[in-house]
């Protein structure tokens, strides 16, 4: 088994002034105890329906990835923006704008703890549920916030939530989450699937799984 991971916790990435002093702008860093040189960063981006979950609940995934034998990694776990039923609550583009902000500091910010052992030229992004949504959307439409999809090498969704007007006809209930989340005049462009249909050129090298 490999070493332990080095934790490093609580890092915001975005600065107080543009509002970024909440924990919901923060990230958790796992790089390998022993690493010689800069290796691969795996962003994991947990679901919840855009409205519940927090990092803090995904340290096995960070851990179990970086402790797996075959693997050499890094791995961050972003927190972002949720949306609740308050008239003031974050919607979409929130969660989007938030995750972009997010991978663009790990890629671009040069002091962060860890950076050292991190290969900002070989980033995968992982997602779950409405994390597999987010990042899907961030790489194949194209988002001012993050003109960094160089760096980015593959996107893997885990039961993502692709098609927002399709889940509603197949399962009218979750509108109950949805609408918390979007407007409906932006369920079908907030769909990865419908974004797909002309793909993003910058992100034409990027691997989906």
């Amino acid at each position: 088994m490999a070493a332990p991971a080095q934790v490093h916790k609580d890092i915001p990435y975005l600065p107080a002034e543009s509002g970024g002093a909440s924990e919901r702008h923060t990230l958790d860093i796992y790089v390998p105890a022993v690493c010689p040189a800069p290796v691969p960063l795996v962003v994991y981006v947990h679901g919840g329906a855009w409205r519940t979950g927090d990092k803090s609940m995904f340290r096995y995934v960070a851990i179990g990835l970086i402790e797996a034998p075959a693997n050499q990694l890094a791995v961050a776990v972003v927190n972002y923006e949720l949306s609740t039923r308050a008239a003031d609550s974050v919607r979409h583009p929130g969660h989007l704008d938030s995750v972009a902000a997010a991978v663009r500091f790990l890629v671009t910010d040069q002091s962060y703890p860890g950076r050292s052992a991190v290969d900002t030229s070989r980033v995968h992004l992982v997602g779950h549920s409405a994390g597999a949504h987010l990042l899907m959307l961030l790489a194949l439409a194209p988002h001012a916030a993050f003109p960094h999809m160089n760096a980015v090498r593959s996107v893997v969704g885990i039961g993502g939530i692709y098609d927002i007007p399709r889940l509603l006809a197949t399962y009218p209930d979750y509108c109950d989450f949805v609408d918390m989340a979007f407007s409906a005049s932006q369920h079908e462009s907030a769909s990865p699937q419908h974004a797909a249909q002309s793909l993003h050129a910058a992100a034409s090298h990027v691997r989906f799984l």
